[in-house]
């Protein structure tokens, strides 16, 4: 009022002429007292004019532009002086006052420094500058700021509070707390400083700490909305949830009387209030709660979407599908309304509607895995499989350890592309989830599908024994394995489920049953069950109540399979044609249909009706299996193969398809083919954990076509795998001795032919094992017993004989030998062998002319035979018939064209003959063919025998040493060595190569000759001393 009363008296004084500076100054004081700024500034503006050198009234003036909010006057007017009058304190505060008001900070901050340097003690400057540094992004300054205000004003709680507060800001907690001990000792009753601590201490992880800190805090000022907001999250988070609920309400009352409260605010309360509601299992409460928060705030697009995700779990679809979208129309960039809203319409069949939705996510969708997992859920349902599989691969790729986006990237793959694949994600799923039930139970469909039962049947067995398996659960796995048995027994005879599988589908029924499944969706698959089960009687029955109410072209053509099976064709034809009539395009009712044509042995009509399938789907498995079968059957052998190829192609995991293949090849004689197929049964077979018999089945007839193709090594490999899988037999002993025998592994062949006998010892088979290889190992009296040991039950057994006839050879006995032998001869149905042996006993006792008469009188049956030719090819040489015995090992090559031993012989004989370039050309061929060092060093010693006949004694010398290398135990390789140097008078090492010779074999006379022979050349030639 006086400030009033002074303007009235100055205003008649101040007029456009008045140039008295103090009056001027005087009147705009007044004006500025009573907040007249305009005119204020305009006096001061007209005083500076008159003294422009006046700092006084600069500050002045800069306070009224300050006051007017016009921050750039303010500074243009105060940073001339401010800069000429570094030491006036007021013109530093106002022009610092202005660039803060200005929210310049880092242009305020000279400033301020300067008036703290001009006021050290002025707490207040020290403070404002500290915050200034603070929002400069300067808080290690600030920091320092607040500590020497602290310790110029010990007493000043708020400066250990704002300490505390920057040293949050830098993460620095421990210190932050500690700033605040000092605050809340100032003032304990001061609620925000126990707010804030709580905050620090839940950041130091002291939870416990914080929560009892906000329970003081709240009794200091029960009003406080921000430290109950505060106090309802700490106890949720440490699981208080009533009491959570308690406080929550509480602020969302207050936040309804507080005049600057928003609805949005009490709306955001009331929905954590129902948060802690859903956390104590009161869905239903929390519903009715933020339904009533909506009616408040019905704008509240967050509670909207909360609401909506209650109301999915009570499996209120409709209610969620309109909250949804009231979420959508406030805001329609939300990826979580809309996937809600695309939730919604699916669980209520308006399939379309999903569709729309899905098409508006945006790119945010596949920036959270748990948004883009819920996006690949709707695209699986919807079968959009190729949108499925992007989206689990981003859920997957942000969080490759959540196990139920690894399987139901599974489910996808199996149905997209290679099941082996799948099956490899459905194990990694398992691995990171092993008792999530929904893991449980996709992984399992997946290895199911993937042909890997056992594994599939593990897992489906805990979610099934599992009491978090639900209605939906325990159908998806029941259905699951009743269609993939129905899909079996299109093209399987037998069912080949075990106990387990059979107890799983019991189990999941009588559960379902028990949470009070739909009763006719329970008859269905009930009667479905033990249709498979072969209780035809009951499911019957069954099937046609349910057919009669559901009419399912999926319950038909499990109808027409039961009667098909029961016998009743007719009926069964009639179940069929009812799909057909309907849905003409329905593979699994033209499959069953072949069925019953293949029953009449309608041959032309299953064809007809599986070939309709497969123009309708080409990719369907089944269809192609049950084709190649037909054509098995009528002997369409090429077109048999093409079918189950293309099954294969389509779904690779199939073990015994591939045995059916490689049994097809190997009847053709395609070797090569029929291997890889028996080999990728072994191994599936092996993966997929079947049963032991199948299993074993496969790996021994894996094993024979191995030893048909002559590989012995493969074939032991498989046989004894076999072996060790339990499956041991006299017949598999046998042939697991033969393939070892092949090896010439006799201590294997003989173990597994002694270990037959004792299996089978009435059986001759493994005897004649024993014997072969006894003899093979030289062991006469083991070759004695056991050949007496055969013929004593079988006196006429041809191989027990040859034996004995060797054996009286080897004691001179020939006659004896040639009776034995003879008998033999009479007693086999392949004479061939023992023939020859006949001819190699009569060579070895000289009777060259004999044997040679019986090889020529037996040559015309043994034509084929090139062993036969071998004998004959020797026995001419022994007769001095060189050209005949270079025919018959021509014959013999022309039979066997990759036998080392007959091109080496032919070019011995060339040798022998100096026919020295045909033998070249032998040595050549035979050189592509050698196998072993044992080749290569009789390769190498022929070759220098060859060189040594053209008199290229150099190279003669260097074939044998390569051999010597290769066999350093034959004298005669040494000797021809010797004999080589000697020729290129290089006495004193063939001096060493007699010796050597002779150290080997002492009895050796030529070796002996040539040593003293060269020993005397090498002294004449002066090579050594005497």
């Amino acid at each position: 009022q006086e400030y009033e009363v002074a303007r009235v008296n100055l205003e008649p004084l101040v007029d456009d002429q008045t140039d008295d500076v103090k009056l001027l100054s005087t009147y705009g004081t007044v004006l500025e007292s009573i907040s007249d700024w305009e005119n204020a500034l305009s006096i001061y503006q007209r005083a500076i004019n008159i003294t422009p050198e006046d700092i006084n009234l600069s500050a002045k003036i800069g306070a009224c532009y300050l006051a007017l909010d016009n921050y750039k006057a303010a500074i243009a007017t105060l940073v001339p002086v401010a800069k000429k009058h570094t030491s006036d304190l007021r013109l530093q505060k106002a022009l610092s006052k202005a660039f803060v008001q200005a929210e310049m900070w880092n242009e305020a901050m000279p400033y301020l420094e300067q008036v703290i340097n001009l006021a050290p003690d002025d707490t207040i400057s020290i403070k404002e500058t500290a915050l200034v540094s603070s929002k400069a992004g300067n808080q290690q300054r600030a920091i320092e700021l607040l500590h020497r205000a602290s310790a110029l004003d010990p007493t000043d709680a708020s400066v250990y509070s704002n300490l505390s507060k920057l040293y949050q800001n830098s993460k620095r907690w421990s210190e932050s707390k500690t700033a605040l001990d000092k605050a809340l000792t100032l003032e304990p009753q001061n609620a925000k400083f126990h707010k804030q601590m709580a905050d620090c201490l839940i950041m130091l992880g002291e939870e416990k700490a914080a929560l009892d800190v906000l329970n003081q805090a709240i009794s200091i000022d029960p009003d406080d909305i921000d430290v109950l907001g505060m106090l309802g999250e700490s106890q949720f988070e440490s699981q208080q949830y009533q009491h959570a609920h308690d406080t929550f309400l509480r602020a969302a009352d207050l936040s309804n009387k507080e005049d600057h409260s928003t609805d949005s605010s009490r709306a955001s309360y009331l929905a954590r209030a129902g948060d802690c509601l859903i956390k104590q299992k009161q869905k239903a409460k929390a519903t009715a709660l933020w339904q009533k928060a909506l009616i408040e705030d019905p704008q509240n697009a967050v509670l909207q979407k909360k609401l909506g995700e209650v109301l999915m779990v009570q499996d209120r679809y409709e209610e969620a599908s309109t909250a949804f979208e009231n979420a959508i129309e406030v805001d329609s960039e939300s990826t979580k309304a809309v996937l809600g809203a695309a939730e919604a319409a699916m669980a209520i069949g308006e399939q379309n509607r999903a569709k729309r939705h899905l098409k508006t996510i945006g790119a945010d969708c596949f920036e959270s895995a748990d948004t883009s997992y819920r996006a690949g859920l709707l695209h699986f349902q919807l079968k959009n499989y190729d949108a499925a599989l992007s989206a689990f691969k981003v859920s997957n790729d942000l969080l490759p350890e959540k196990g139920i986006y690894r399987a139901m990237l599974a489910r996808v793959l199996s149905l997209t592309t290679n099941s082996s694949t799948a099956a490899k994600e459905a194990e990694k799923a398992l691995s990171h989830a092993p008792t999530d039930i929904d893991v449980l139970t996709n992984a399992g469909i997946v290895l199911l599908q993937s042909e890997r039962r056992k594994s599939a049947l593990k897992s489906l067995a805990r979610a099934v024994d599992s009491i978090e398996a639900d209605k939906n659960i325990l159908m998806s796995i029941a259905t699951e394995l009743v269609r993939s048995q129905e899909r079996r027994r299109l093209y399987e005879r037998n069912d080949l489920r075990s106990d387990e599988e059979r107890k799983i589908v019991a189990i999941a029924l009588e559960r379902l049953a028990k949470l009070g499944s739909n009763a006719m969706e329970m008859q269905e698959w009930l009667a479905r069950a033990q249709s498979l089960v072969g209780d035809m009687e009951t499911a019957i029955p069954a099937l046609e109540l349910a057919a009669s109410q559901t009419e399912s072209a999926e319950i038909y053509c499990a109808l027409a399979a039961s009667y098909r099976i029961s016998g009743q064709l007719d009926k069964s034809e009639q179940a069929v044609r009812w799909v057909l009539d309907r849905y003409p395009d329905n593979t699994n009712a033209l499959l069953e249909i072949s069925n019953i044509y293949s029953v009449r042995k309608d041959y032309d009509g299953q064809i007809q009706s599986i070939e309709r399938a497969i123009s309708i789907d080409p990719n369907d498995a089944v269809a192609q299996y049950m084709l190649g079968k037909i054509n098995i059957l009528l002997e369409n052998i090429d077109d048999a193969k093409t079918a189950i190829e293309r099954a294969i192609q389509i779904e690779p995991e199939h073990s015994s398809w591939h045995f059916q293949l490689a049994t097809l090849y190997r009847e053709q004689n395609e070797t090569d083919a029929a291997l890889s197929h028996f080999h990728k049964a072994v191994q599936l077979s092996l993966e997929q954990q079947l049963e032991e018999d199948i299993v074993v089945n496969y790996q021994i007839e894996l094993a024979r076509a191995y030893s048909a193709d002559g590989d012995a090594a493969a074939a032991k490999e498989q046989y004894d795998a076999a072996l060790n899988n339990g499956h041991i037999e006299a017949d598999l002993l046998i042939e697991a001795g033969n393939v070892c025998m092949q090896q010439e592994d006799m201590s294997a062949a003989m173990q597994r032919y002694q270990q037959a006998t004792k299996l089978s010892p009435d059986n001759i088979k493994p005897l004649v094992g024993v014997l072969k290889c006894a003899v093979h190992l030289e062991d006469k009296d083991k070759s004695e017993a056991y050949a007496l040991k055969i013929l004593k039950q079988d006196p006429d057994n041809s191989t027990a004989l040859t034996v004995l006839a060797e054996l009286y050879a080897a004691k001179g006995d020939t006659s004896n030998a040639l009776v034995s032998i003879d008998h033999a001869i009479e007693n086999t149905n392949d004479p061939g062998p023992v023939i020859i042996e006949k001819a190699r006993l009569l060579s070895e006792a000289s009777k060259y002319t004999q044997a040679l008469s019986v090889m020529e009188s037996a040559i015309e049956s043994l034509g084929e035979n090139p062993n036969a030719w071998q004998m004959l090819g020797d026995l001419y040489e022994q007769s001095g018939d060189f050209e005949e015995s270079i025919n018959a090992f021509t014959k013999a090559i022309e039979l066997a064209p990759l036998n080392f031993n007959y091109h080496l012989r032919i070019a011995e004989l060339c040798i022998e003959h100096n026919d020295l370039d045909k033998a070249m050309i032998h040595l050549d061929n035979a050189s592509k063919l050698q196998s072993d060092n044992q080749d290569s060093g009789k390769l190498q010693e022929i070759l220098g025998n060859l060189f040594a006949a053209r008199k290229q004694f150099d190279r003669a010398y260097k074939a044998y040493s390569s051999s010597i290398k290769l066999t350093p135990t034959n004298p005669d390789l040494y000797f021809n060595a010797g004999l080589a140097l000697k020729q290129l008078k290089d006495y004193s090492e063939a001096m060493l190569m007699f010796k050597k010779s002779v150290e080997i074999d002492p009895q050796n006379v030529s070796a002996h000759r040539q040593l003293a022979a060269v020993s005397a050349l090498s002294l004449i030639s002066g090579e050594v001393t005497a």
